[in-house]
């Protein structure tokens, strides 16, 4: 028995099935009155998630794409740890929604988290979501993944977001300090360096932490004499420890400045959390992201997801 042709014919008499459902319901739709319903991406306190920037950013897509296919009414209402808003405002869809707007009453609204629903597909989510538009008004969703193609990504992201000006300013100063096209390496340490707390992962002992640091600098100069033709590498890490010894190559470019995870880290200023959309802008110019994963670190999302509204190419180097 062939069994990856086995598994292939079970995914697409799946797909299928979830399909005839979808258009069951689309034939059904005008016994329901769509016009005032509102499909909310909703972050305003932890609730238990840890997911940080690019999955809370890949979310937001995902389900923006399933109201416009819906034809309803998209909104975004994320205040937690800071508001959005501090960072990314409407651009062509007015996605804001004033906290007096959105229902409270649970015979009303109803909420959908997909992060704890064990990895449905796309169209097992759109199925939840209409089967909840048909009973209430509101329907109140978070999503930390990505379930569109790279190009409706970065569409969309465009259509929905547009940096706010001091952002925009931030960006276009570190930009001119540049000065030239530049290649980006990403390093994700999570407490590998102890420079803050995230979810109980280990903190190395100072011999390992120097020990893994040299190789993650042995990896830039690499990177270096691979890229001649760019004069500048700019380099982001969650980790503030590595990105000062980073620093002192004269062909790195690093943001200043304190990291915090989304998820892991909510109580610092709007300042630090800053940094992070600073450093997202700033990977989607690069010519090419080098994402950097010793033992122990984390193949993270962060810049691929801002490859995505880039356009730009990765490239992963480990090294387990």
């Amino acid at each position: 028995m062939n069994f990856k042709f086995e598994k292939r014919k079970r995914k697409v008499i799946a797909y299928l099935k979830h399909i005839f459902i979808l258009l069951a319901m689309f034939l059904k739709r005008d016994k329901v009155n769509y016009k005032n319903k509102k499909i909310i991406f909703m972050i305003e306190s932890k609730d238990g998630r840890s997911h940080g920037l690019a999955d809370k950013l890949k979310g937001i897509i995902t389900i923006f794409d399933m109201s416009n296919l819906l034809n309803i009414s998209f909104y975004i209402h994320w205040t937690y740890p800071v508001d959005i808003k501090n960072y990314l405002l409407p651009h062509k869809i007015n996605w804001n929604i004033e906290d007096n707007e959105i229902i409270r009453d649970n015979s009303k609204a109803f909420k959908i988290d997909f992060t704890t629903d064990g990895g449905l597909n796309y169209y097992e989510k759109l199925i939840k979501i209409i089967n909840a538009l048909n009973k209430y008004e509101q329907v109140h969703v978070f999503s930390n993944s990505r379930q569109t193609t790279k190009k409706e990504y970065r569409n969309y992201f465009k259509a929905l977001f547009k940096p706010t000006d001091k952002l925009q300013s931030a960006i276009e100063f570190h930009l001119r300090e540049i000065g030239c096209d530049f290649v980006s390496v990403t390093f994700r340490f999570q407490q590998l360096l102890g420079d803050f707390e995230e979810g109980g992962y280990p903190t190395l002992p100072k011999h390992e932490q120097d020990t893994l640091i040299d190789k993650c600098i042995t990896h830039l100069q690499n990177i270096k004499k691979e890229n001649q033709k760019y004069k500048k590498i700019l380099v982001t890490s969650d980790s503030i420890t590595f990105l000062s010894i980073a620093s002192k190559l004269d062909f790195v470019y690093v943001i200043s400045g304190k990291r915090a995870h989304f998820g892991h880290n909510p109580y610092e200023s709007v300042d630090v959390y800053l940094n992070s959309f600073i450093d997202y802008y700033l990977l989607t110019f690069s010519k090419c992201i080098f994402i950097v994963v010793e033992k122990g670190m984390y193949n993270t999302g962060f810049p691929k997801s801002a490859a995505y509204l880039g356009g730009t190419k990765v490239k992963v180097i480990k090294n387990l």
